[in-house]
């Protein structure tokens, strides 16, 4: 632990250097730009300095991290081809964790860690960055004052001096020349005109507080995870809970599960043909219960997690917790296949694919869960991790408006219909542009004759805001999902002349 915060206090400059350098390139990369091309770019160079610093303290990168790596730079790449703040959001999210997760492993032997050890240690690491946020401006005064030797104290204190005096001397001399420099040469002018003309003094206060946060968490970050102050492995807790305790709770549940799932079984999979209950629409018996399912699956997660974590290992409670996960798995194929069903007649929304994609998620870690149940040792967090961005990745990049678009437009053509002004509004109301590709390829057969000019007024009012979205598009902050929406506005221009 010691040897590398004395190796951070020790090589100060360097590690000042870094950060400021960092602090630099993250104001230029994000500042009013959180989904343009430059935020893979930002994430790609933060790995890099990763390396120059653990490189510095004499680390190596460990050879699995570069599952944490290429996760971080596919989120990146997912940002700036989308223009959904929700994915946006959570790209940002999930870089934080990987990032987060990835210097903990190496810096710590993480291979014993459950999931309360990798929580706890997260939740630690956030609350040392708070703790160590003097520890950049400290860590300044201290080399500046530590003591030297007369000669070299005098030399370094006229050296400091000296390059503060000319700082100061090259600004108000810059006041001077740069106006005359910029009037005498017109590609010089037009050069640094175009730069400056980006640049105003709203502007600069915001740069400042970016360029302050990009130096202070780089600084932090590293100088917490150097302390190495979190304990290498979790002292193992000799399990107290009285496995009978679990068995009788956790049997009376599965009884109850069996019965739900027996009747899942043989009316819900195969006698749904037969006809619906008395009383109930087809949507109302689609829809009803999914979300109560969702939640009990949700809980029984928690439970089979917890009585592992609690209760002494027994055989017959490890058949019961199986029976639970294994009726856990049924309730979840009843919950996508009432979803399912709910789609076939009301068409695809973001939050339809949402929950579907949830109940995957949930489905693959409960398989975890019941290797976990056999396996004690089984590493249950990496294994969710892998699981939950693997498929959050693959999320992010499907582009769910896009499909959404495609596959309603689709299925209502499906149906020998036209697609009405409802169905318009709809595709026009969604999370993020990346639908504006889709809808600029409708042509006048696709709509409904009797809603044609209210279908082409939504259309025309969504693709002005589209429009007005993308004009300030450019080489910083371009975006895939921004460059495909500002090619579907021209297409649309071009097919329907309104504009």
């Amino acid at each position: 632990m010691d040897r590398y915060i004395e190796k951070i206090k020790e090589e100060y400059p360097f590690f000042a250097a870094l950060s400021l350098l960092y602090g630099i390139i993250f104001t230029v990369s994000l500042y009013e730009n959180i989904s343009g091309i430059t935020f893979p770019i930002c994430i790609g160079i933060t790995i890099i300095f990763i390396k120059i610093f653990l490189k510095k303290l004499g680390l190596k990168l460990k050879k699995d991290s570069w599952i944490y790596i290429t996760g971080m730079l596919l989120l990146g790449i997912s940002t700036a081809c989308t223009t959904s703040y929700f994915f946006i959001f959570f790209n940002w999210v999930g870089t934080a964790i990987l990032l987060t997760v990835f210097m903990l492993h190496q810096f710590y032997d993480d291979t014993s860690w459950n999931f309360g050890g990798y929580l706890k240690r997260i939740i630690l690491l956030g609350i040392g960055m708070i703790e160590s946020t003097p520890a950049l401006y400290v860590g300044g005064v201290r080399y500046l004052t530590r003591d030297h030797t007369g000669e070299d104290k005098a030399k370094k204190k006229n050296m400091l001096i000296a390059v503060l005096v000319g700082i100061v001397i090259a600004a108000l001399l810059l006041l001077i020349i740069f106006p005359v420099l910029l009037s005498s040469d017109a590609i010089f002018a037009g050069i640094f005109g175009n730069v400056l003309k980006h640049i105003k003094i709203g502007m600069v206060p915001g740069y400042i507080v970016l360029f302050i946060a990009g130096v202070h968490l780089c600084y932090t970050f590293f100088y917490t995870a150097s302390k190495k102050n979190f304990a290498e492995t979790d002292k193992e807790k000799k399990k107290k809970g009285n496995a009978v305790i679990a068995i009788t709770f956790t049997g009376i549940i599965s009884a109850i599960y069996v019965l739900y799932c027996i009747i899942q079984i043989f009316y819900l999979f195969i006698g749904v043909q037969k006809g619906l209950p008395a009383n109930t629409t087809y949507a109302e018996y689609a829809r009803g219960g999914f979300w109560q399912l969702l939640f009990v699956s949700a809980l029984n997660f928690i439970i089979v997690i917890l009585c592992l974590y609690i209760f002494k290992e027994n055989k017959i409670l490890n058949i019961i917790l199986t029976i639970v996960c294994s009726c856990t798995f049924i309730m979840i194929i009843s919950a996508a296949y009432r979803m399912l069903l709910y789609i076939g007649v009301y068409h695809l929304t973001f939050l339809r694919i949402l929950v579907l994609w949830s109940l995957l998620v949930l489905g693959l870690i409960m398989c975890g869960v019941v290797i976990s149940i056999y396996k004690r040792n089984f590493p249950m967090f990496r294994y969710t991790m892998v699981i939950a961005f693997g498929l959050y990745i693959f999320l992010s990049f499907s582009q769910p408006d896009w499909m959404i678009s495609k596959y309603n437009i689709a299925h209502i053509q499906a149906e020998n219909k036209k697609l009405k002004f409802n169905d318009i509004a709809e595709l026009t109301d969604m999370w993020s542009e990346d639908a504006a590709p889709v809808l600029a390829d409708l042509k006048s057969e696709d709509l409904d004759s009797e809603d044609i000019d209210n279908v082409k007024d939504v259309l025309a009012e969504y693709f002005r805001g589209v429009k007005k979205d993308q004009s300030d598009l450019n080489l910083r902050n371009w975006n895939l999902g921004r460059y495909k929406a500002k090619k579907a506005v021209e297409n649309f221009q071009k097919g329907t002349g309104i504009f």
